[in-house]
């Protein structure tokens, strides 16, 4: 890395910030006791949404610890078929609103204390990104369900799922977040995973030894969301210990890691589990496929771990972690559900391949454990994008990832720290696509949506002032990321 560029330090979460999170994290389970969370939850939510209209640019564990206030005290409960009730997604879909909101408000204020950047073209990231937003919005115009044959309220709930990925985007780029913002708020983004990650192990551990197992599980399952992003954290502090220009793990890091490891193991998601480990495998193959052994001890730390606390009760082994993530597929139904969605996906193809069946439209699979089931949501994001937007959107699709990846790289030439978070950030999010929603769910795609939209801003700013620094040609360089 040229020594020329600047290097940015930022400050340790204080402890009355850590000190904020403990009494929270800590009060949803007495509130929820009183049955009061409500309180709790509206005077969390106002308060954290005015904080991000005014500190902008810690909008990233802000929102964070939101979802995760919001899944201690409204833990979502589904049917037999595994569908959420009605409602369910009602708080979660209110803190991604109000967060969307501030955003928005501060927007104005924000850019004008910002000094003036040059005007430049567009990379060829954010040109795809605009036609894959055109392409939704033809899907959703010209889909089997046109927009004049549904409810307003039903056409709200099926677009917010893309909608919320290219606003955040937006929001990310026109924010002009600086490296220090952005590195200050994933800073405490850890803290905030960290300290939810010891109160969901602590409660696990207690239903299990004074209720039973089935009520532990019960609950994991019902923190996935939050646990998805303890996951990416995860990865994040790997990545920060993988990349050359990252710093070496010290003992708390490794700590750090084997707890938020943990709690991702327990919550029993094979999904967000396999983004994990496909993601970490991605980036040690990619810079240090010999460092691989460097993660060999927080491995051993964790099974260690795990034979002290659960010998006792192992029962939590065989009945939960093993059958979980070692059951024959045949008799996992969450894997027969998945294989009869992606077959009526790809048919659903075949009969529309250029468009698919469009945003709004729903369909029907045959579920071998429970029949014929009808639903508008796919629980892969792969397949979500060729139902609903086809061949085409699919693309499109392949073709901004291809696109922004070439930017990040071709960034991290000059300002490889900068581009470290959001390049690791879009590696899981590809990990995670085949096995859930990613970019298409309006509770997960936020923090994908901001540090795209980042990446890109990176890209406007730097591009130039450092081409200049190099000796380069900025027009070269712009041909390379179109």
């Amino acid at each position: 890395m040229d020594s020329r560029v600047p290097q940015f330090r930022t400050e340790s979460p204080s402890r009355e910030l850590l000190a904020l999170l403990i009494v929270v994290f800590l009060g949803t389970q007495l509130f929820s006791f009183l049955e009061v969370g409500f309180i709790l939850y509206f005077v969390t939510v106002l308060g954290a949404t005015f904080y991000v209209f005014r500190h902008p640019g810690e909008a990233i564990w802000v929102t964070f610890f939101l979802l995760a206030v919001t899944c201690l005290l409204y833990p979502m409960t589904v049917s037999e078929l595994g569908e959420p009730g009605a409602g369910e997604f009602r708080p979660y879909n209110f803190v991604i609103a109000s967060i969307a909101i501030a955003l928005a408000f501060s927007a104005s204020r924000r850019r004008r204390r910002l000094p003036p950047t040059p005007l430049q073209k567009q990379s060829g990231a954010a040109k795809w990104a605009l036609a894959l937003a055109l392409v939704f919005c033809i899907a959703t115009i010209f889909g089997d369900l046109s927009p004049s044959r549904a409810g307003a309220l039903y056409i709200l709930q099926q677009t917010s799922a893309w909608i919320s990925f290219f606003l955040f985007l937006w929001i990310g780029y026109r924010f002009a977040f600086s490296p220090v913002e952005i590195q200050q708020s994933i800073e405490r983004l850890h803290s905030a995973v960290l300290i939810y990650s010891v109160v969901f192990l602590a409660k696990f551990v207690y239903l299990n030894y004074s209720v039973d197992l089935a009520a532990a599980t019960d609950f994991a399952y019902t923190q996935r969301m939050a646990l998805l992003f303890a996951g990416c954290s995860l990865v994040l502090m790997v990545g920060n210990g993988l990349a050359p220009e990252g710093r070496s793990p010290t003992k708390s890091d490794w700590l750090s890691a084997m707890i938020v490891l943990s709690a991702v193991v327990l919550s029993g998601s094979r999904a967000v589990t396999g983004a994990v480990i496909l993601s970490v495998f991605v980036l040690a193959a990619t810079w240090r496929s010999r460092s691989l052994l460097r993660f060999a001890p927080v491995v051993l730390a964790t099974l260690l771990v795990g034979v002290v606390i659960l010998r006792s009760n192992i029962q939590v082994v065989e009945e939960y972690v093993v059958n979980r993530f070692f059951i024959s597929p045949d008799l996992d139904p969450s894997f027969g559900g998945r294989v009869a969605e992606m077959a009526s996906v790809i048919e659903a193809v075949q009969k529309n391949p250029v468009l698919g069946s469009g945003t709004l439209a729903s369909y029907t699979f045959f579920d071998p454990f429970f029949g014929w089931r009808e639903s508008a949501f796919v629980d892969s994001g792969v397949g979500y994008l060729l139902l609903k937007t086809g061949l085409l959107g699919a693309g499109v699709f392949v073709l901004l990832v291809l696109s922004y990846l070439k930017v990040v790289g071709h960034l991290r030439q000059f300002v490889p720290a900068d581009t470290l978070t959001p390049l690791v950030v879009f590696v899981f999010y590809l990990a995670f696509m085949p096995f859930g929603p990613s970019f298409f769910d309006p509770r997960y795609s936020w923090l994908v949506g901001i540090l795209c939209g980042y990446g890109l801003y990176l890209d406007k700013i730097y591009s130039d002032r450092y081409l200049s620094i190099c000796g380069g040609d900025a027009s070269q360089w712009k041909s390379k990321l179109s």
